[in-house]
């Protein structure tokens, strides 16, 4: 997962919330959902066995200002492979006026043994439109022979927003 879902729920295409909610606090929300899905899809579309995934995900919002997720996923996969466990943790944090710090952490584990691990950190400065910014991320896919070491990029550029509404 070399890019980050941006807090986004970890849940695949083909899955069903079976349960969601929020509870508004003084100062602190917190929304969940629980999810099942049709488990592993084949190149032909079709479930490939009987498993069905199961996942949850849970975000704290602090104060309009910070945001704390977790994330969980675990199907059954190919033989050759067995049973994935995907866990991810993310951060937003509104820092200073104008600062806007994201991070994320993502790890895919197989029974098998291997693993994907992805995380970022962007930090962000807000000016009107115009949001220049810092990041780095970090991919590694321990059962590939390209990005088995391990792959770390940084980056600097701009963004601009458009809409407001978007």
């Amino acid at each position: 997962l070399p890019d980050g879902y941006s807090g986004a729920a970890m849940t695949p295409d083909n899955s069903n919330v079976v349960a969601g909610g929020t509870y508004f606090g003084d100062n602190f929300d917190l929304n969940y959902n629980l999810f099942v899905s049709n488990g592993t899809r084949g190149a032909n579309g079709q479930d490939i066995n009987k498993d069905k995934g199961l996942g949850g995900r849970v975000r704290f919002t602090f104060q309009d200002k910070y945001k704390i997720g977790a994330s969980y996923y675990t199907v059954q996969n190919q033989e050759s492979v067995g049973r994935e466990n995907l866990v991810g943790l993310d951060l937003e944090a509104a820092l200073l006026d104008n600062f806007l710090l994201q991070a994320e952490y993502v790890r895919d584990l197989y029974d098998n043994g291997a693993d994907r691990l992805s995380y970022y950190a962007r930090l962000t400065y807000r000016m009107g439109r115009l949001s220049p910014f810092v990041m780095y991320d970090h991919f590694k896919d321990s059962g590939d022979l390209v990005w088995k070491n391990g792959q770390n990029r940084y980056g600097v550029g701009v963004s601009y927003d458009v809409s407001n509404n978007i």
